[in-house]
């Protein structure tokens, strides 16, 4: 009886102990393009657990990054999207002065929180992972985890789209892994903004 507890015990911790697959498809769905793959993109994994204390680790400088931001959209005199190049040349040549240094400053002021944003972001992707992988030609990734536990994902990818402009993109994902495989899928329905990057570091 004492032989068959045993074995029952070891067979339990063996099964706990079995590294679980995480297997994922990384794409964005654009207008009149069909799904466009994004390969070569780094996934990062971090246990729930280790994401918490990195966030205390760099609670200080996400502090500072939401600050900045703060303090700078209050600087702002104008809120509404920036001028186009069309706008800003139709100034000029019509010497309208005050139009020219109200949209000046407008585009000034969007692309300094912009960079707040995007560097509070950043700092989700300094964190040191549990594992990490690189997404294939398919926009296809696996990464192969411990079970019993929870886990962050996150990734950041861009393209370039028609008019020469950068679209990016920003996933952080909670995926609890259990005992079997499971699937997850990065695309334009659990993008995430920098905002909410930020807001995230904060669980």
């Amino acid at each position: 009886m004492k032989l068959l507890l045993i074995l029952v015990i070891s067979f339990l911790s063996a099964c706990a102990a079995k590294p679980v697959t995480l297997n994922g498809e990384m794409f964005v769905a654009t207008k009149g393009a069909g799904s466009y793959k994004l390969g070569s993109i780094r996934v990062i994994a971090i246990s729930d657990k280790d994401f918490r204390k990195q966030v205390v680790a760099n609670d200080n400088t996400i502090s500072i990054v939401r600050n900045q931001i703060q303090e700078r959209l209050k600087e702002c005199p104008y809120q509404q999207a920036g001028p186009t190049q069309e706008q800003l040349q139709q100034a000029v040549n019509a010497l309208d002065t005050e139009s020219f240094k109200k949209w000046q400053s407008q585009t000034q002021c969007s692309l300094d929180v912009e960079l707040f944003r995007k560097e509070g972001a950043y700092i989700a992707y300094t964190f040191k992972p549990t594992t990490e992988t690189v997404t294939n030609a398919d926009g296809k990734f696996t990464l192969t985890l411990p079970a019993n536990d929870t886990y962050i994902i996150l990734a950041q990818a861009s393209r370039t789209v028609a008019s020469d402009s950068d679209e990016e993109y920003d996933w952080m994902e909670s995926v609890r892994i259990t005992a079997t495989d499971k699937d997850l899928v990065l695309t334009n329905s659990n993008i995430k903004t920098p905002e909410l990057i930020l807001a995230g570091l904060h669980p």
